[in-house]
């Protein structure tokens, strides 16, 4: 069929092995698989589904941190494996920031030209 339709519209045809289609065919399945699972719709379309504790833990650990803060938790390593794999794969739902921007929601005092140096010190703490 493949051929003939190749011939028909003058294209070149590529005969592949059974094998080689199936393997092709059932590694997209699987990643396809894996993805939606990991975005929350594992054979279930509705919005009535509740979570496992593990995806639950993973979305809420993607959401409060980054793949190198992931380092820093105290988790064992196949955890951290896990957690990093999740968030690579859910990379829509992942914070992508750096350390240098994690604090830019803080309130920084601002000094105008006519504060001195030595009445700034009173007020702010350097730690």
């Amino acid at each position: 069929m493949a051929e003939t339709y190749a011939s028909k519209n003058d294209m070149t045809f590529f005969e592949v092995s059974p094998l080689c289609d199936f393997n092709v065919t059932e590694s997209l399945a699987e990643l396809a698989r894996i993805a939606l699972k990991r975005n929350g719709m594992n054979r279930s379309w509705g919005p009535n589904k509740v979570l496992s504790l593990q995806e639950f833990c993973c979305r809420t650990i993607a959401s409060h941190t980054t793949i190198y803060g992931i380092e820093q938790l105290p988790l064992p390593t196949a955890l951290k494996a896990h957690l990093k794999s999740y968030l690579l794969t859910n990379k829509t739902h992942m914070r992508i920031h750096s350390f240098v921007h994690r604090d830019k929601h803080k309130k920084h005092k601002i000094l105008k030209p006519s504060d001195s140096p030595t009445s700034c010190q009173k007020s702010c703490c350097v730690s």
